[in-house]
């Protein structure tokens, strides 16, 4: 193993050849001997030594501190000071800048081996425990998931790169300002959280909503379910694992956890529920139809069913069309009211009964198979039977937003056709299970038509 390299820094020549003397009886190597600050510094970059001995009080425009602030700005060595003596402004100013030990002259070589060693145990110490942190330091900020710590009072003290972008914050000094407490999208589940901290001391996969900052709110919806509220907020689901770190008085000095996004498994899961309750619905509804008798109104249970499935529905219109008709004709109609119903009435348009004329282009619309949103100001399956102003009164007087059409088609042909009507605001929620339903419909009216014929 080499010898330990020393620098020696000390303006008085023969106090610095006892000092050479005494250090390489100790068996250390005196890697050099300058009697100024700016000697000092360059020597120190040039042979990088173990360790610098320097006196406080050089002669010169440098003294002994400044040289050492210098040499720790460029350097990762531990500065021994040597002195004599000092007021108490040019100690102040010595521990300052950090030093590994104090060396009073006149000193015993036992004095200097043991300051020596305990400086170069420390500094390596040191080395060793910024090391540590480095590495931990690197490995939170490229980890995956998010990693934190808050205060009992919910003041986030260090987050990672990982947790500031679940958040959409742009930096973490940004999130390290909000409250832990407003990222909860319900602010009772921190409380609940922070009382099982303090029963239990850890809380695993804790499932919970939080919001997401954004610049605009906007796809405020979660696993197909859409948020009640005013302005809509990006909110996500997060498992939180946290554990209390506490004193040796047992109070809670602060929780260490992690969080990771667990959208995307609510998500499926939510998806293979929906799935499995829909293939259960489709098989359900699919008995129902065979098990309808010619008494029964086929065409009024798809309606009922329809106005079941689709969240938001205001209207739901089924219409028949016969083979080589030019006309559909409304055979169910549900959401009207009986107040709109006798309004309708009056105007001449009784709604049951009423034909639409079929237009070409519609006609090629239905034959997609899929539900197709429509004019929202003028429905255009309508034909202009319903005078445009009228059609404007019902919207309004009921509230209706957007119109989606659909053909009941079976293989090329045109059975009828499916209208629903959203409450205003609303979006076409469910879209497969109901062109799944509308087009299981279909088979059962051929079916009906073939008995009836």
């Amino acid at each position: 193993m080499s010898a330990v390299k020393i620098l020696v820094v000390e303006d008085e020549m023969i106090v610095a050849r006892d000092i050479e003397s005494r250090l390489e009886n100790l068996g250390y190597a005196v890697a050099g001997v300058v009697s100024t600050g700016e000697e000092a510094l360059g020597r120190a970059v040039a042979i990088r030594p173990d360790l610098v001995l320097m006196d406080i009080m050089l002669k010169g425009e440098t003294d002994g501190i400044q040289a050492a602030e210098a040499i720790n700005r460029e350097l990762d060595v531990p500065v021994v000071y040597l002195t004599a003596y000092a007021d108490e402004t040019t100690l102040g100013r010595a521990k300052i800048t950090g030093p590994y030990g104090y060396i009073v002259k006149p000193f015993e070589q036992r004095s200097l081996h043991t300051t020596i060693e305990t400086a170069l145990y420390k500094h390596n110490l040191e080395k060793r425990l910024k090391e540590s942190e480095e590495r931990y330091r690197t490995l939170q900020e490229n980890l995956p998931i998010g990693v934190f710590r808050a205060t009992p009072g919910g003041k986030l003290i260090s987050v990672n790169p990982a947790l500031t972008e679940m958040f959409g914050y742009p930096s973490g000094e940004e999130l390290l300002k909000t409250p832990l407490l407003a990222l909860f999208a319900e602010p009772g589940q921190w409380w609940k959280l922070r009382r099982s901290l303090r029963l239990s001391g850890v809380v695993t996969n804790y499932e919970v909503e939080l919001v997401r900052r954004t610049e605009r709110s906007v796809g405020a919806t979660l696993c197909g379910r859409p948020r009640a509220g005013t302005e809509p907020r990006p909110y996500y689901w997060g498992a939180l694992s946290i554990r209390a770190v506490k004193g040796e008085t047992g109070d809670i000095l602060y929780f260490d956890g992690t969080l990771r996004d667990v959208t995307a498994q609510k998500r499926a899961l939510a998806l293979e529920k929906e799935y499995i309750h829909d293939l259960a619905f489709l098989s359900k509804t699919a008995l129902e139809f065979v098990a309808q008798t010619p008494e029964e109104n086929l065409n009024a249970y798809v309606a009922q069913k329809l106005k079941a499935i689709v969240p938001g529905s205001r209207l739901v219109v089924v219409t028949s069309l016969d083979e080589g008709a030019s006309r559909f004709t409304v055979r169910s109609i549900l959401g009207l009211g009986e107040k709109l119903e006798s309004v309708l009435k009056l105007l001449g348009r009784d709604p049951l009964e009423l034909e639409i004329p079929l237009i070409a282009d519609i006609e090629e619309l239905m034959k997609k198979g899929r539900l197709w949103r429509i004019s929202g100001e003028y429905d255009r399956h309508s034909s202009g039977v319903i005078p445009q102003s009228a059609v404007k009164k019902i919207r309004l007087l009921l509230g209706l937003g957007h119109t989606y059409l659909m053909g009941i088609l079976r293989k090329d042909r045109l059975l009828g056709s499916v209208i629903i009507v959203l409450e205003k605001g609303r979006t076409l929620e469910r879209r497969d299970i109901s062109e799944a339903f509308i087009n299981q419909a279909a088979v059962a009216l051929m079916r009906r038509r073939a008995e009836e014929e």
